[in-house]
């Protein structure tokens, strides 16, 4: 199956802005992504984002009988992917 584009402006992009915010260098990390994709690539394309969602506690931390404990997802390789 194929999308009917006609031009660049017929294209609308889905995004989903994953980090692990509040550790060092996430926030930054993202905001630049956000902006280089949103406010850059887009605006120079003609083209949009109307939805997305947002993936913001990609870290998690907890208690035991052995100690505290944290983990983060790194973000770094997740797969990027472009669909009709």
């Amino acid at each position: 199956m194929a999308a009917d584009i006609h031009g660049l402006t017929d294209i609308r992009l889905s995004a989903n802005w994953m980090a692990a915010c509040g550790e060092p260098g996430e926030d930054a990390e993202l905001y630049a992504t956000v902006r280089a994709v949103g406010a850059e690539l887009c605006t120079s394309l003609g083209i949009t984002i109307p939805v997305g969602k947002d993936s913001l506690s990609m870290r998690t931390a907890w208690k035991d009988e052995t100690g505290e404990h944290s983990v983060i997802a790194p973000c770094r390789s997740s797969s990027r992917r472009l669909r009709p």
